[in-house]
């Protein structure tokens, strides 16, 4: 199941951790907390309207299915799916759909049925789009851990300092194409434990 939507924290003020990491938080973003949730919405892209009108409805409908079952931060991608004849000029009405549905084009992706070829293209594309939201995601809560880390003071919350340098480690090394980079970000994370415990 998908975990519901936590309120953003304004500030660090008075908070005292119950240890470095919160129970079950890795269980949390490993298994249970999915960087992108895709959405299926069936389209008739032939329609006289590029199927806008029965789509809004249906993607409204799902999004807001998304919305409340996801975290505010989590990215949420449309997937159309083609139902019915296949126009040549599919992927302009998919972006003109798109534009009209006030949708990003960055998180809606085109899946075409039909023979192997078109569907494995289709598919590649989409995952492409899944793969860039996930990216996204991982630096944007990479980037929140170093902002909260800073908003702290070492002294007094030195365990909240640490906290933030291992979340930002760990959303790091999904966004980070050098291996050597995110063991820096780990290695970081765990000196400010060792120097905490001795």
């Amino acid at each position: 199941p998908l975990l519901p939507n936590k309120p953003k924290r304004a500030n660090w003020d008075g908070e005292r951790p119950g240890g470095i990491l919160k129970q079950g938080w890795l269980r949390k973003h490993v298994q249970e907390k999915p960087a992108v949730v895709a959405t299926l919405v069936q389209w008739a892209a032939s329609a006289d309207n590029n199927g806008a009108d029965e789509a809004s409805a249906v993607i409204q409908a799902a999004l807001s299915a998304c919305n409340d079952r996801t975290e505010q931060r989590q990215r949420v991608v449309v997937v159309f799916v083609v139902v019915g004849d296949v126009p040549s000029d599919v992927e302009h009405r998919l972006d003109r759909v798109t534009l009209q549905l006030g949708l990003d084009s960055k998180t809606s992706a085109l899946l075409l049925p039909g023979h192997e070829g078109t569907m494995s293209a289709s598919s590649a594309a989409l995952q492409s789009v899944l793969l860039d939201a996930a990216l996204q995601y991982h630096q944007d809560a990479a980037q929140r851990a170093r902002q909260a880390s800073e908003m702290l003071t070492r002294p007094t919350q030195s365990e909240l300092v640490i906290r933030q340098a291992i979340k930002h480690a760990f959303h790091s090394q999904y966004t980070q194409q050098d291996p050597q980079s995110s063991a820096r970000n780990f290695t970081h994370a765990f000196n400010e434990l060792f120097e905490l415990a001795s």
